[in-house]
């Protein structure tokens, strides 16, 4: 038994879930059930039989973009759910676009890149971007998050799911609370873990 849930545009859903299943059947993975959990946020599919990667390629095909997950097993509900903040529950890396409100992104986001890449320390590259954001007044942070920072499509509902099931979350960054903790609550997460950042003057 293979089962996927996705979370998808549910204007279209409908739509794609007659094209997938008609693509997958022509493959010799039939459909045994559809059904919408958690709100009818949740489309779980199961199949009497089929590969996942099968699967997952054809889900991606009609879906994407959609946030999905096939498996063999039943798929179990976590008890604590932990993810990454910068480019994973939002769009955008924060410090890389806080470095625009002092001209700086170009070099800041090269930096950054760098770091993510593993071609530079982690916290020597976080002290030398920090550094360059010197006497940069604190209110380009709230400016920051009203005007650039904006969640990634179902990062609300996937939060909003598990917490439905009983699962807490934590959104973990090596970026700063001044940001995360904003976005922590726009996203409904129970705890928020990051580093501080020193505002002086």
């Amino acid at each position: 038994m293979l089962i996927a849930r996705l979370i998808a545009d549910p204007a279209t859903r409908e739509t794609r879930l007659d094209a997938l299943v008609d693509a997958l059947k022509g493959e010799g993975t039939a459909l045994a059930s559809a059904a919408l959990l958690a709100g009818e946020e949740v489309l779980e599919m199961r199949f009497a039989q089929g590969e996942p990667d099968t699967v997952l390629a054809a889900i991606d095909r009609f879906f994407a973009p959609a946030d999905m997950l096939v498996s063999r097993d039943t798929i179990g509900v976590p008890q604590v759910f932990v993810s990454d903040m910068d480019s994973t529950m939002i769009g955008q890396e924060c410090i890389d676009e806080l470095a625009d409100y002092a001209d700086l992104k170009p070099q800041i986001a090269e930096i950054t890149e760098r770091a993510m890449q593993g071609e530079l320390d982690f916290v020597a590259a976080l002290r030398e971007r920090v550094a360059l954001l010197e006497g940069l007044a604190e209110s380009a942070i709230g400016d920051c998050l009203a005007e650039r920072i904006t969640p990634t499509p179902g990062a609300r509902t996937l939060v909003a799911t598990l917490a439905a099931m009983g699962t807490r979350s934590v959104l973990v960054t090596g970026g700063f609370h001044h940001f995360a903790d904003s976005v922590g609550d726009m996203l409904g997460f129970d705890r928020v873990v990051g580093n501080r950042l020193e505002v002086s003057g």
